[in-house]
């Protein structure tokens, strides 16, 4: 990866990867949420957006489950 990651931020890429390997498609921020323990959608957005500020995740704003990984 081109960013320095946090554990936690890792944790989040390989959640998003796998489930996108298994389903063809990117999680919901919910369901993000359920396999890391995180109990609100905020708190999975405000993971989310610091990964998107480190160039490693993007999506298209107001679609659901257009998560892409970045490299």
């Amino acid at each position: 990866m081109r960013a320095n990651l946090t554990r936690r931020q890792s944790d989040i890429l390989f959640v998003i990867r796998a489930f996108q390997a298994t389903h063809g498609y990117s999680p919901t921020y919910r369901e993000i949420g359920d396999r890391m323990g995180i109990g609100s959608t905020n708190g999975v957005t405000c993971h989310l957006k610091a990964l998107q500020a480190k160039g490693v995740l993007t999506w298209d704003a107001g679609r659901a489950r257009t998560l892409r990984v970045v490299g």
